[in-house]
């Protein structure tokens, strides 16, 4: 019959035999180790001994409860003073001392339990996650939170829209979706993307409706480059309506005109009078071609000859390092890329705040705008906009704060007449780092290159590096709590701490 009963912490009742006295029991269910008491000595205010006590039948059974705390690894009487009372019959009363938690306590284990590498939090054996701050208690990594409300909305919205726009657009893959969480509405990414629709809408206008004359509009696109325009690449500018189309036009007609005199003029003195011919005259098919046919000297000194405000080319002006951003130079631009903000933009937005993102996207932006016209400072004159090496940028902050959160992707292959124009359609999620280095690349693998498609692959790549050191900044200062899904934490783990903080 047991001398004792004890009751563990996981609740299950220990009977303690009388000979064990002094030695160590294991609990079978939650394997915690407890030293039983060697000897019984009488409290203070004990009358007698534990022999002369007499029992009743009144008396409840023999049993002991007993609670210690998951903090102890090994309790013994000299540790816990666990005898707070007894009786002749050795019933006892056995209750662990209050005592004050301390920060060396914390980190004992109870032997066979698990210490929570973050909180020190102390749990079961058989644990495999610290309900209290969210991490492995073996690998010390948070686990993911991620927000997939809306998934199915976005995935039917998906199919709706591809089965039309396939059409147009017979082969592309696009992200559509991001289960990166954040705590925020993503407030200042959607005002964002409204005010590009509209300001880009307003250049357009103001491209078409503006006749021969310099559009107004150009001004706030990013003018870079200074090296030697050719002649058909002015001509293309002026037809663009970026300069006095009109009064280009004239002068080159003029300089036409001037050198033909001349070649006649030869001509006359060398006796040829039967090869003489007439100039082309003004408003006639002849003085269009005459125009398209001059040389690249003549369009060169039309250009040259004109005022500086009815020129095609515009000038540098320091706050087009940031306007630039919102305007776009067809549906087309602006789709893709407020598709890509929306995405990833509206996560990052999502997790820093509203006004942080009011304040982060102009710097992306200068910052790409920046990188460009580095890369284009011995190129002939040109402008450059678009919102893409901003938005490269927000990729950028998300590459650092969600690379391991899915982003769902849709892929598509309109198929021609040989294959009844049959639409294949996929719908998957990948890692957010492969899917930013999978764009990423194609701006590396060009510019390696020198590929020359009418796209800033700089200024996607000098935001896309903007945006990687200003999240690197924000996690180190601890500005940014993106709860253990950041590039550090995934790769480095609980080693992790010293740079962006224990999980919180």
């Amino acid at each position: 019959m047991a001398a004792l009963r004890i009751k563990c912490k996981c609740g299950k009742l220990l009977g303690i035999p009388a000979g064990m006295k002094g030695k160590k029991v294991v609990c079978p269910g939650c394997r915690r180790a407890y030293r039983v008491p060697g000897s019984t000595v009488a409290p203070s205010g004990a009358g007698i001994p534990a022999a002369a006590a007499p029992r009743t039948p009144a008396d409840p059974p023999s049993r002991i409860d007993l609670e210690l705390p998951s903090t102890d690894a090994l309790a013994s009487p000299s540790e816990l003073n666990l005898l707070e009372g007894f009786e002749s019959s050795g019933k006892m009363e056995l209750q662990p001392p209050a005592r004050a938690n301390t920060a060396a306590e914390s980190t004992i284990v109870a032997e066979g339990g698990k210490s929570c590498p973050a909180c020190g939090k102390t749990w079961p054996r058989s644990a495999k996650i610290c309900v209290q701050c969210g991490v492995d208690l073996k690998t010390g990594r948070s686990l993911l939170m991620t927000d997939d409300s809306g998934l199915d909305e976005v995935y039917v919205r998906a199919e709706s829209t591809l089965k039309w726009l396939s059409w147009i657009f017979p082969l592309g893959m696009y992200p559509v979706a991001s289960e990166a969480f954040g705590t925020k509405k993503p407030i200042t990414v959607r005002s964002i993307a409204v005010t590009t629709i509209v300001t880009s809408i307003l250049f357009w206008v103001s491209l078409m409706g503006e006749g021969d004359t310099p559009s107004s509009s150009r001004d706030y696109m990013l003018w870079c480059g200074d090296g030697k325009p050719s002649g058909r690449m002015v001509m293309s500018f002026y037809d663009d309506n970026m300069g006095d189309g009109a009064a280009f036009r004239r002068k080159v007609m003029e300089l036409v005109r001037s050198q033909h005199n001349s070649q006649e003029t030869e001509k006359k003195s060398n006796g040829d009078s039967a090869n003489v011919s007439s100039p082309p005259e003004e408003d006639s098919g002849e003085e269009d071609e005459a125009i398209y046919e001059a040389s690249e000297e003549t369009l060169l000194a039309a250009h040259n000859a004109l005022p500086q405000e009815k020129q095609c080319f515009g000038h540098y002006h320091a706050y087009q390092l940031l306007t630039n951003a919102f305007l776009h130079s067809d549906l087309m631009h602006i789709a893709g890329n407020l598709l890509f903000l929306l995405v990833f933009g509206s996560r990052v937005n999502a997790l820093v705040g509203n006004i942080p993102s009011l304040v982060l996207y102009p710097i992306l932006a200068i910052a790409a705008s920046i990188a460009y016209m580095i890369s284009a400072q011995h190129q002939p004159p040109h402008p450059a906009l678009g919102a893409s090496g901003a938005i490269m940028g927000l990729a950028g902050m998300y590459f650092v704060f969600f690379p391991v959160h899915k982003v769902h992707m849709a892929a598509w292959l309109r198929r021609g007449l040989f294959g009844g124009f049959q639409l294949h359609l996929k719908l998957f999620a990948l890692r957010g780092f492969w899917v930013v280095l999978f764009y990423i690349a194609f701006d590396v693998v060009y510019t390696a290159l020198g590929v020359d498609d009418n796209v800033a692959h700089w200024a996607h790549l000098g935001g896309f590096i903007a945006g990687m050191i200003i999240a690197l900044i924000l996690l180190v200062t601890r500005f940014v709590n993106a709860r253990g899904g950041d590039l550090f934490s995934a790769t480095l783990g609980r080693r992790a701490w010293a740079l962006v903080g224990k999980p919180r």
